[in-house]
């Protein structure tokens, strides 16, 4: 048997000998580890994207349901807070009077108005006239400003683009997590994200 073998590896070609005892060549198989390697990087590469993505948009859409579900997207925010000032400044920056407070403009107060018919204790706006406001960022009332000039007054413009901004966090979290660790904690890291912590929901709602 041992015979016929040393006989049959004599007669092969250089190409089939190294294709045979391939395995014996320890570059070779440094060869294949790199390639293995890679392969497994690629593959968990491509499912931390896919996995970021639907994470990111059922994230989007659990945060617009619940939003026009619990409270509807286009409900004023309590006036005790600072939201109502970051809308004013919003408002007037759309009708073009620049950067101030003005809780007198009758335009403004129509939806804290309504609401303020069923919940007056949390609804009653002040009737401050216009005032220059040095203390807020100016990015997100220009945000708000660009919703009320596309769409007029309203709200559910604004926090249609806070649902995005929460779920794309949600999903390049969830894609870092699956490219590192693997699925199991991506999973977790999205069903915190999405139903277990309230701040992530609070904060895709409020208008801050």
């Amino acid at each position: 048997m041992r015979v016929s073998r040393v006989l049959t590896n004599i007669y092969l070609t250089p190409e089939e000998c190294e294709s045979r005892f391939a395995f014996r060549n320890p570059d070779n198989e440094f060869q294949r580890m790199e390639e293995l390697s890679e392969s497994l990087a690629q593959g968990r590469s491509r499912s931390a994207r896919i996995c970021g993505l639907l994470a990111g948009a059922v994230c989007f859409v659990t945060f617009v349901a619940y939003m026009q579900w619990k409270f509807s997207l286009n409900q004023p925010p309590r006036t005790s807070g600072d939201e109502p000032g970051y809308d004013s400044i919003a408002w007037e920056l759309s009708r073009g009077r620049g950067f101030q407070l003005n809780y007198a403009d009758p335009e403004f107060r129509t939806l804290y108005r309504d609401a303020a018919k069923e919940n007056p204790e949390l609804y009653s706006l002040s009737d401050a006239g216009p005032q220059i406001d040095i203390t807020r960022p100016p990015l997100y009332p220009l945000l708000i400003a660009a919703t009320n000039k596309l769409f007029g007054r309203q709200l559910w413009g604004i926090r249609i683009l806070d649902a995005l901004a929460m779920s794309i966090v949600c999903g390049l979290a969830v894609a870092f997590l699956v490219a590192r660790w693997g699925i199991v904690p991506g999973v977790l890291c999205a069903v915190l994200f999405i139903a277990v912590d309230t701040r992530t929901r609070l904060y895709g709602r409020a208008i801050l």
